[in-house]
């Protein structure tokens, strides 16, 4: 598990709230246009609407829970009022509104029905921007609820729509969900070239707040393809964006993004004082989620540097927001935070607990990724326990969700605990089978490391056949990826990890070139070795 992976960062996404305050802007006008040629019945449901509309508006607000949920009735009332008097242009405004407001409270599906209620209004009135703004709402929730290819589609929809309206605040906003779309879907050039279009457009009409956003996003996209100081740099010029038009909640993000950066270098102090400063913005503007993101992010912090207590207190800070917000994607990601510190401090029996609320969670949002993840630990768990057949079960079912969503990188992992499970149980054949399937897995994603180690197992199983030509050609290949590794760029318990590994490799070479009777391979092993050895001690001093 990365780090960051365990780790809810901050994304900057221009929402459909963006999109309905250009609906909102719109609609005061209108609404005065069609009372003045309604019947006196009529014109009064228009005035309670339009009262009830801006009391919605007003407790929107003020933010609270007790607040929405008052601004969901007032919505309510008034869109009963809008059908009564035939006002289609102003229940799409209102549908769009309830949307959103139950996306943001988590219910999904109810957010989904409202939308798609103004679908065929927008049509019958023949309201391209309408309609357009209404498809990127949707789009938006199948986004969040991880249905990637699906939220691609609506933003498909909607992109002509308001190209042909000459919306170019729209069109921003869609071409940024895109690129975020693309970026979940790890494909990082198609994303940052939506972001380059929805660029050109917030410089071109001056949106300064959504050129902020939009270079926040860039950076994370660059980050996630491991162009760290690129990301940085996109990073800065957000910041300093935000900061000069005092957005305060793009501050916060951008510099708990920066912190992430810092985090990655394993420049712990900076990271940690970028990551106290977005606190505090945090706390300042009232941001539940923006908090407990980053008491997520301080407790990887002090989690890497060993101060695993105090790493601890901050996700069950996180941990204790989450459950308030009723946040179950989350929930999961801070308790798998915490199952991997019980893991890390071979506290097997706390870690396992942990994991298993984190499981139906996974399952509740429908993250197959988490749900995968979760799995595959909780068979560790059960590998350390020693109860195999236990751990067998769960990372088979670990493997099945991996293919079925085509996540090659953990299939590999997977595949490799299989093996090492078997091997313990002294089923060297079936173990040897899964090493080769996870071999050309860890290749094919470029996880050098993985494939070292998994060269070094298969070595070990051939020693222990006797294959001894076989066992010191993978052991040979082994050695040679993990001297290719460069330790600076892995954590100390890694580190330690990897080259106790091939410190062994090694060792087992001398033996099977003396078992051979090639003693001056032998020799010329040993030496070799020894000159690793050195250059990890000086490495480690420096």
């Amino acid at each position: 598990m990365t780090k960051k992976g365990l780790t809810i960062v901050f994304l900057c996404l221009l929402s459909s709230v963006f999109v309905e305050k250009v609906m909102a802007n719109e609609s005061p006008k209108i609404m005065s246009d069609v009372i003045s040629g309604l019947p006196a019945e009529q014109s009064e449901l228009t005035l309670k609407a339009q009262y009830l509309v801006k009391s919605a508006n007003d407790f929107l607000q003020e933010g609270s829970l007790n607040s929405l949920i008052k601004a969901l009735d007032n919505f309510a009332s008034a869109l009963t009022l809008f059908q009564k008097t035939g006002d289609k242009f102003n229940q799409i405004i209102v549908l769009n509104r309830l949307g959103t407001i139950y996306k943001n409270l988590g219910e999904k599906e109810k957010a989904l029905g409202y939308y798609q209620q103004a679908i065929p209004l927008s049509k019958n009135i023949n309201n391209q921007a309408l309609e357009g703004a209404t498809l990127n709402n949707i789009g938006m929730v199948y986004d969040d609820l991880g249905k990637k290819i699906e939220a691609l589609d609506y933003y498909q929809q909607s992109l002509p729509l308001v190209r042909q309206e000459n919306d170019h605040n729209s069109e921003a906003a869609i071409l940024n969900n895109m690129g975020r779309v693309y970026d979940d879907l790890g494909e990082g050039q198609k994303a940052l070239n939506y972001y380059e279009q929805s660029l050109s457009l917030a410089r071109a009409t001056k949106r300064r707040d959504q050129e902020s956003a939009i270079l926040d996003n860039m950076g994370s996209v660059y980050d996630g393809l491991g162009e760290k100081q690129i990301a940085l740099n996109y990073f800065q010029q957000a910041l300093a964006i935000a900061q000069d038009i005092k957005n305060s909640a793009q501050q916060g993000m951008t510099l708990n993004n920066i912190g992430n950066i810092y985090d990655d270098l394993k420049q712990y102090a900076n990271a940690l004082a970028y990551y106290q400063k977005s606190l505090l913005i945090a706390q300042e503007i009232g941001s539940l989620n923006g908090q407990a993101s980053i008491f997520n992010n301080l407790g990887v912090v002090y989690s890497a540097l060993g101060k695993r207590k105090k790493a601890l207190d901050y996700h069950h800070q996180a941990l204790a927001i989450m459950k308030d917000l009723q946040d179950p994607a989350g929930e999961a990601m801070t308790l798998n935070n915490i199952s991997a510190i019980y893991f890390d401090l071979e506290d097997t029996s706390q870690s396992l607990k942990y994991y298993r609320q984190v499981l139906p969670l996974a399952q509740q949002v429908g993250d197959k990724s988490l749900e995968g993840l979760t799995l595959s630990n909780i068979g560790m768990a059960y590998f350390r326990l020693g109860q195999m057949e236990k751990a067998i079960n769960y990372h088979e079912q670990a493997l099945n969700i991996e293919r079925s969503i085509k996540d090659i990188a953990r299939e590999a992992i997977t595949l490799n605990n299989l093996a090492l499970t078997y091997t313990s149980l002294g089923n060297i054949e079936k173990a040897l089978d899964y090493y080769m399937q996870s071999l050309p897995l860890a290749r094919s994603v470029g996880n050098v490391s993985g494939e070292a180690i998994t060269l070094s197992n298969i070595g070990y199983l051939k020693f222990n056949q006797q294959h001894y030509s076989q066992a010191s050609q993978y052991l040979m290949q082994a050695i040679e990826l993990f001297e290719s590794i460069n330790q600076g760029n892995l954590g100390d318990s890694l580190k330690i990890s990897h080259f106790d590994t091939y410190a062994d490799n090694y060792s087992l070479l001398q033996q099977i070139f003396v078992a051979q009777k090639q003693y001056d391979s032998a020799l010329e092993i040993a030496e070799r070795g020894r000159a690793r050895a050195l250059i990890e001690l000086l490495n480690n001093q420096r």
